[in-house]
């Protein structure tokens, strides 16, 4: 994921010859939100739905929402949601 996001907007860069700067302060004009952080919150929301509607590990959530190492994605998950993933899922789960 990160290989295609950082390729998307080389593309970007080098089609309508602007700077990777120009595009961050744009996106972030528009939607209120940083690219980086668009994205880690889009990578969070799908593992959140994971976590209630499946019974994935937390190795493959993990993976399949683009982090290849799982504590980090833990650290993360706990430090912007306020839950531990597994936590997360015991309280939401259905």
């Amino acid at each position: 994921m990160k290989i295609m996001i950082k390729n998307n907007i080389k593309t970007i860069i080098r089609t309508f010859h602007i700077s990777a700067d120009y595009i961050s302060h744009e996106f972030r004009k528009i939607y209120g939100i940083s690219p980086i952080n668009y994205v880690i919150d889009r990578r969070l929301n799908d593992a959140k739905w994971l976590l209630i509607n499946t019974n994935q590990s937390l190795v493959s959530i993990s993976e399949k929402v683009g982090y290849e190492n799982t504590s980090y994605f833990s650290k993360l998950f706990e430090k912007r949601i306020h839950y531990s993933p597994l936590e997360f899922r015991e309280k939401y789960k259905k």
